[in-house]
C-alpha cells in the first residue's frame, strides 16, 4: 500500500514532489469508533487494518477491538452485518468533545429566523464532506460549528431517539 501512495504522491503529473510533501499534510487525527451491533456497545479503542494479504484493493475488512476489560480485546470482521464504522470528524463541540458520524448535536438557535430554537441534527458523511442532517434542516458542519455553539447530545445507537 505505501509503494502505491508513493507513486501516486511523487508523481510529477499530480504536481506534488517529494519535497513538497509536508506542505501536503492532513492536519486532522483520523481516529475511528465502532458499534458493535451484537453486544449493542460502542468502542472507541479502534485499529482499522486488513489481514487478508489477498486482498489486492485494499479493503477495510477488519478492525482491532478493545473494550477495556482484558475479555474482548482482538480482530473483528468489519463487514456490515456486525459493526458500523464512524470516522472521527477533526471537530468538537462547544465542550472540547470529538464529533464523530452518528453524533447528535444540540444548540440554541441564533438565526433571525428561528431565533431561540432548539435543534438538533445527525452528523453524517454525505459527498465527501461532514454535514450535519435534521427535520427540514441540512447545514455543512464546519460551518454550523463556526456560528452555533453545539453541544453533543448522543449518537443514533445509543441514543437514538433523542433526534
Amino acid at each position: 500500500m505505501e509503494l502505491r501512495l508513493f507513486a501516486v504522491i511523487g508523481c510529477p503529473s499530480f504536481g506534488v514532489s517529494i519535497n513538497n510533501l509536508n506542505k501536503h499534510k492532513m492536519n486532522r487525527e483520523i481516529k475511528f469508533r465502532a458499534w458493535d451491533k451484537t453486544y449493542k456497545r460502542m468502542n472507541y479503542k479502534v485499529q482499522v487494518g486488513n489481514t487478508d494479504y489477498a486482498d489486492q484493493n485494499y479493503t477495510c475488512n477488519s478492525i482491532w477491538v478493545d473494550y477495556g476489560d482484558r475479555k474482548s480485546v482482538g480482530w473483528m470482521n468489519a463487514d456490515d452485518k456486525c459493526i458500523d464504522l464512524m470516522q472521527f470528524t477533526g471537530l468538537k463541540d462547544k465542550n472540547g468533545k470529538e464529533i464523530y458520524e452518528g453524533d447528535i448535536l444540540q444548540w440554541v438557535s441564533s438565526n433571525p429566523f428561528s431565533l431561540g430554537e432548539i435543534r438538533k441534527i445527525q452528523v453524517s458523511y454525505v459527498q465527501a464532506q461532514y454535514w450535519g442532517q435534521g427535520r427540514n434542516l441540512g447545514i455543512y458542519l464546519a460551518e454550523l460549528l463556526s456560528n452555533e455553539k453545539c453541544e453533543i447530545v448522543g449518537n443514533i445507537y445509543e441514543n437514538g431517539d433523542v433526534l
